[in-house]
């Protein structure tokens, strides 16, 4: 629905609803010839019912960088995503996937969705989350130098945090 390619700052995506969508990547942050957009903020964004009946790959709702483009070491974003409800959410196996750097994961509610997945990157913090009733890890997490800190996760349907190796 929504895509933001290149190397823009400063962008803010708040106060929006997305539902009752299927087939649907909802908004995503790319690299483009100009670098990695820098600096969004993400906030007080209702996701919910979206692609319900589909899975598999390019249906993530929230999509923080596509790496195909730069070396990890430029990725740097410095991206935070806050305060967004995320409801029955059944589509890619991440609801949100973090690709980038030195983004902040905070204060955001989960509730019957998909992992919350730092997939590439690095120093990544996820504090303060709320994940309820989650199909495979609540928190997935991949890189270095992250701080995954006083999320609360109940009833997942897998591991509560799963900490993987490599990228």
């Amino acid at each position: 629905m929504v895509v933001l390619v290149g190397g823009g700052a400063d962008n803010r995506f708040a106060n929006n609803t997305f539902h009752d969508c299927e087939n649907v990547l909802v908004l995503s942050i790319r690299t483009g010839k100009g670098g990695i957009s820098r600096r969004s903020h993400i906030h007080h964004n209702v996701f919910k019912s979206l692609n319900m009946n589909r899975g598999g790959e390019g249906t993530t709702t929230l999509q923080l960088a596509s790496s195909g483009r730069l070396d990890y070491d430029r990725l740097l974003m410095e991206s935070l995503v806050e305060q967004n409800y995320f409801e029955n959410i059944m589509g890619d196996a991440e609801t949100l996937s973090n690709k980038g750097n030195a983004n902040v994961i905070r204060d955001n509610t989960f509730n019957n969705t998909k992992s919350l997945v730092i997939r590439q990157g690095h120093n990544v913090v996820v504090e303060d989350n709320v994940l309820v009733k989650t199909t495979g890890p609540a928190i997935r997490v991949h890189g270095s130098g992250h701080q995954v800190r006083r999320n609360t996760i109940q009833s997942p349907d897998g591991d509560g945090i799963a900490i993987n190796y490599g990228m």
